[in-house]
């Protein structure tokens, strides 16, 4: 149990599992909604800047109600895409669709409530339910001594500032057709806390069993990585690069399929079936607790997520890399794991070589359960990985450049209203 390598409270691995900057909430933009924007900006303190800043952050703040007038007139909306800098505006009734759509389309979402008439105070009902449930199940761990005083501390819900998650969606403006992605933002949510305290242990665990490799600093790691591979000699010049992208799959996975793994994943890892004196079954109980309660408003309505996890979760990236990784390509793994390949991850993207055929690979990947629809994959002598370009050149050489994607980072304003 001691042997386990665990990452430290701040050595960014929550951030690491973040998917983007969206989950990322100012503690005075909390409950802004657009509507209040100018009274905001009326409101804002400015003696703290010099004349010049001042000058920029009123003509700023000019532009923004000038946004602000221009869309509320049209009937439209502003929306910061998933990736890159660019702003997407549209009508209200064509991005709704595109919501409507993408939750019909993956059944991840449950309406439990209409939050108004003798349902408005539903979402509080039901962030209390939630704390009783949580709390309770934590109780009782603790008096069966199934965990100790320390980690109940760690886990419990911190009620000063306790918020029910919130839901909503951004357009990936990078995919043809523009679809939408959901948001959750749940820094202040009931199960956060047992989140941040078991995914880090979690982590542990499938890094070893996978031999996988955190990449913290992004492309830096990833090229000091596979310099510090090649001149141990292990990478050929023949070797392929496959980029895997999680996609949807953070967002849809299965409950019960990815438990499942998890489970296979504990028990061949750990020879005295615990770590941190925390036992097998009660770290599923609490993944559990914290699947089970995903709960959010969005659009003064009441869902329940019950496929997937929340995006802003530590946890949910984790289960996302089991369920791929342990679960639907398991014989993947072991083949990669035995022939000593490079593999290694950065949020949503994971990386890996491959000293064989592309035919071979595929052949490997495909087997089992089909994840076309949830996720990315690229294979080839050279890949993208995030702002980096890898691979071998005409001569076999290992070359690394930054790597610029034209839809993502020099995309113009845009909106698919003519």
């Amino acid at each position: 149990d001691s042997t386990w390598i665990l990452y430290k409270d701040d050595d960014g691995e929550d951030q690491d599992n973040q998917l983007t900057y969206h989950h990322t909430e100012p503690q005075k933009l909390k409950d802004l909604d657009w509507k209040d924007l100018p009274n905001f900006i009326h409101n804002m303190d400015y003696d703290h800047l010099n004349s010049h800043e001042r000058k920029s952050a009123r003509v700023e703040n000019q532009t923004l109600l000038s946004i602000r007038r221009k869309t509320i007139a049209a009937n439209a909306i502003a929306r910061l895409p998933y990736k890159g800098s660019s702003v997407y505006i549209c009508s209200q009734n064509s991005f709704q669709q595109k919501v409507g759509d993408y939750m019909a389309r993956t059944g991840a979402y449950k309406l439990i409530h209409q939050l108004n008439g003798v349902n408005q105070n539903a979402s509080k009902k039901c962030l209390i339910d939630i704390v009783e449930r949580v709390e309770i199940k934590l109780h009782n761990l603790l008096r069966s001594k199934s965990i100790a005083k320390r980690q109940y501390l760690a886990m419990t819900i911190d009620r000063s500032s306790l918020r029910l998650n919130y839901l909503y969606f951004v357009p990936e403006t990078h995919k043809g057709q523009i679809p939408v992605r959901p948001i959750m933002v749940c820094n202040d949510g009931p199960t956060m806390a047992i989140a941040r305290y078991i995914t880090p242990l979690l982590w542990s665990i499938f890094d070893r069993a996978t031999n996988c490799i955190r990449f913290s600093n992004g492309a830096i790691d990833v090229v000091h990585a596979i310099e510090r591979y090649a001149q141990n000699g292990h990478l050929k010049p023949s070797a392929l690069f496959v980029t895997l992208n999680m996609d949807n799959l953070t967002t849809i996975f299965s409950h019960e399929q990815t438990i499942a793994a998890l489970k296979s994943l504990l028990s061949d890892q750990l020879k005295d079936q615990m770590i941190q004196g925390i036992t097998v079954d009660t770290m599923i109980e609490l993944v559990y607790i914290v699947l089970q309660n995903q709960f959010c408003v969005s659009n003064n309505k009441l869902y329940q997520q019950f496929k997937g996890g929340a995006s802003g979760l530590p946890l949910t990236m984790l289960l996302a890399y089991i369920n791929m990784f342990y679960g639907q390509h398991r014989d993947l793994v072991a083949s990669f794991v035995e022939k000593n390949e490079l593999f290694g991850r950065y949020q949503d993207q994971a990386l890996l070589t491959w000293h064989g055929s592309e035919d071979e690979f595929h052949t490997l990947f495909n087997t089992g359960i089909d994840t076309e629809h949830l996720m990315t994959m690229s294979v080839g002598s050279t890949i993208h990985f995030h702002d980096l370009e890898i691979g071998h050149n005409s001569k076999g050489v290992l070359e690394s450049k930054v790597y610029y994607d034209r839809d993502i980072d020099t995309l113009p304003n845009v909106s698919d209203e003519s």
